[in-house]
């Protein structure tokens, strides 16, 4: 759960500039000295630290005993390996949400990249700290390993495959919501000749909807393959396509006035 508590620090961090550690500790009502060193793993994560912390989170009992670090150290065989699977399940549940261990897996194949966490946080526009938690997790799920070199690896021949977990639909749909948050900046940000961004509204069938995605899921994979087979990368880009309603659709597939 120490890990947890970490990513979410990191958010609101992202979120606001201003938001430090103290506004955290009075967030969750705990002592900014006790957080920071259970943050900093100095001391442990106690059951009764751990649910106040989870409640304040608003985290259901399930979720707080899913992220339970196992606070007793000594563990039966069996019990090591629930703790390996809910690792596992752990480390699935952030990767499927934070775009940046997908960022970080292809930014190892441009021609340019450096094997160091700094170098990858500003590429990438995230802390340093996020980028050797998201490598942590991506070498405990067997997706990249470090070799004798002390160079990372891919291992799944940049074949990624979609990790699963119990907060798998939740976790995508942040996922999508971060994308087209970083589309908004691109579009604010970065010029023209450096991206493409283009909208379209139509009156249409939902029976098509089907059609539709198959085309798109097509277009996109299509697209992927031509764009990998040119020159050596140098950049790492993000994909969104978003085909939506902007009229009301009720529970019984009524369409309504969009106010």
């Amino acid at each position: 759960m120490i890990k947890h508590i970490q990513n979410i620090f990191l958010e609101r961090c992202r979120a606001n500039e201003q938001y430090s550690l103290r506004a955290f500790a009075k967030n969750l009502n705990v002592p900014v000295s006790s957080l920071s060193e259970v943050m900093n793993e100095k001391r442990p994560l106690t059951k009764s630290l751990r649910d106040k912390i989870g409640r304040a989170l608003n985290m259901s009992k399930e979720q707080i005993e899913f992220f339970d670090d196992k606070i007793s150290s000594k563990k039966s065989a069996q019990e090591n390996v629930d703790s390996d699977y809910r690792q596992i399940a752990i480390d699935s549940f952030y990767i499927i949400s934070e775009s940046h261990h997908y960022g970080i897996l292809q930014l190892m194949k441009t021609k340019d990249f450096k094997n160091d966490a700094e170098w990858i946080a500003k590429r990438l526009s995230i802390d340093s700290l996020e980028v050797n938690l998201a490598i942590e997790r991506l070498i405990r799920v067997a997706i990249i390993e470090i070799g004798e070199d002390g160079v990372m690896k891919d291992v799944t021949c940049g074949k990624t495959s979609h990790l699963k977990s119990d907060f798998t639909n939740e976790q995508l749909k942040n996922f999508q919501v971060k994308a087209l948050e970083k589309a908004i900046v691109s579009i604010k940000n970065v010029p023209i000749e450096n991206r493409d961004n283009t909208t379209m509204t139509m009156a249409i069938s939902r029976k098509s909807l089907p059609f539709a995605k198959a085309e798109i899921t097509k277009f996109r994979r299509q697209l992927t393959k031509k764009l990998e087979s040119f020159d050596e990368p140098d950049e790492v880009y993000q994909l969104a396509i978003g085909l939506n309603p902007i009229t009301n659709i009720s529970d019984k597939g009524d369409i309504y006035e969009n106010h």
